[in-house]
C-alpha cells in the first residue's frame, strides 16, 4: 500500500518528501486501525487447554508406531 502510494506520487511529479509524506499517512491509518481490530478481537478467541488425547478422535486406541 505504501509503495504503491509512493510509486504513483512520484510518478505524478511531486518531490520526494511530499511523495513520502503523502504515502504515509494512510498506510499509517491503516497500521492503527488494523491493530485496534487485533486488540479488540483477541478476547474473543477460543483457547481450549490442551488435553490429553489432543490430536485424536474420542476413543480412539492409542497406535503405536516405529521409526
Amino acid at each position: 500500500m505504501f509503495f504503491s502510494a509512493l510509486a504513483g506520487n512520484l510518478a505524478a511529479g511531486e518531490t520526494p518528501q511530499a511523495a513520502y509524506a503523502a504515502a504515509a499517512g494512510p498506510a499509517i491509518i491503516y497500521q492503527i486501525v488494523s491493530f485496534g481490530l487485533v486488540v479488540i478481537l483477541v478476547p474473543f478467541l477460543k483457547i481450549r487447554p490442551p488435553s490429553a488425547g489432543q490430536g485424536r478422535a474420542p476413543g480412539a486406541p492409542h497406535v503405536v508406531a516405529e521409526a
